[in-house]
């Protein structure tokens, strides 16, 4: 009995669980098609939305033909009122153009009106004066009426070629009698400076064709002295051969060049050019003693002349400036040994230590004694 009570208790439960759960579902299916009347609803209010703004584009779509041909129309008034608008200013223009002609026309006819009566009136008081001229100069009497075979036309083509001519000289300048004479007086002033420019011009020449005379015999003359040193040099130096200076131009001895010949023994006689270095340089020596001979000093200063000279050319070179130097004092800035031990005096510039310079003093013949 226990157990069948048990049971049924149980089974209700399972029917009230099963009742609610049905509540439950049937809730759940009522909700949905709730929602799916209420979408309904919605599409049957988006439809007829759709309805409305379909009905209200096609009349917007009306109207904006109705628009777009009004809009055409009045464009193309527009145009022609344009059209009408430009003829109107064209022709406006035309008017305004005619009557600034016709305000020239009228000002030059004013101007000539005006003219004509100043004309008119110079006239009466010309034939006013004339007249008394002929009544001063012939008395009171009529003056004579013009011969029969008088032309008026010509007479008048004769005044107004007279009046062109007249016109054409222009109006009568007072101060041109003073223009001429400031003129004339400058013209003969500019006269006069030309003439002294000319006289100073030919003055100038003469001076310097003697200036060029004295010149051309200086440079003779001291051409040929040079040259004669310049042979003995050369041959003292070379121990023999021979040399010469001779002009490109003898007929232009101011503007030739100077061309050196030279021959060192055992060579033949040929252009400086074509010797060798050392004796280019030794011949260039002897041109530097035979210029200091032919003008003489006291003492002479000499920078490193024999550094591009060969053993052999330094020592004729040194022999020969210790002849000279009985003669002339020699001081030579120089880096050859060979040079130095031919000096009587030496200069030299030691550095004991860095950054300071000492200046040695030696002379030989004191040192050798």
């Amino acid at each position: 009995m226990t157990a069948a009570l048990l049971k049924l208790n149980s089974l209700q439960e399972q029917e009230q669980s099963l009742l609610q759960s049905r509540e439950k579902i049937s809730l759940e299916l009522v909700q949905p098609l709730q929602e799916q009347q209420e979408k309904q609803r919605e599409i049957a209010a988006f439809t007829e939305t759709l309805a409305k703004i379909d009905i209200s584009r096609e009349k917007v779509s009306a109207l904006l033909q109705q628009f777009r041909e009004e809009s055409a129309a009045l464009m193309l008034k527009l145009e022609e009122h344009k059209k009408e608008s430009s003829a109107a200013a064209a022709a406006l223009m035309e008017l305004e153009e005619q009557q600034r002609q016709g305000r020239k026309k009228l000002d030059r006819y004013e101007k000539r009106e005006r003219h004509f009566a100043v004309e008119q009136s110079r006239l009466q008081t010309e034939i006013a004066y004339q007249l008394d001229r002929f009544k001063e100069l012939f008395g009171p009497e009529e003056p004579l009426p013009p011969e029969p075979d008088f032309d008026a036309a010509e007479c008048e083509s004769l005044i107004g070629t007279l009046s062109e001519d007249i016109e054409m000289l222009g109006a009568v300048n007072l101060g041109a009698i003073d223009e001429l004479a400031r003129l004339q007086e400058r013209i003969n002033f500019l006269n006069e400076q030309q003439d002294d420019l000319r006289q100073g011009e030919s003055s100038l020449h003469r001076i310097i064709g003697e200036i060029d005379e004295r010149m051309a015999h200086f440079f003779d003359e001291a051409f040929t002295g040079i040259n004669s040193y310049f042979q003995e040099v050369f041959s003292a130096l070379f121990q023999g051969g021979k040399a010469y200076l001779s002009l490109t131009d003898p007929d232009n001895m101011l503007e030739a060049g100077i061309e050196i010949v030279a021959q060192p023994p055992g060579k033949r006689l040929q252009n400086i050019s074509l010797l060798s270095t050392g004796e280019k340089s030794l011949a260039a020596v002897a041109l530097i003693f035979a210029i200091l001979r032919y003008k003489p000093a006291p003492f002479y200063l000499l920078d490193e002349v024999e550094s591009s000279l060969d053993d052999i050319n330094l020592t004729r070179f040194t022999s020969y400036l210790k002849e000279a130097s009985r003669e002339a004092q020699f001081i030579l800035i120089t880096h050859r040994r060979r040079t130095m031990e031919e000096a009587d005096l030496l200069y030299g510039v030691t550095m004991p230590e860095e950054g300071v310079s000492n200046i040695v003093s030696l002379r030989l013949d004191e040192k050798v004694s």
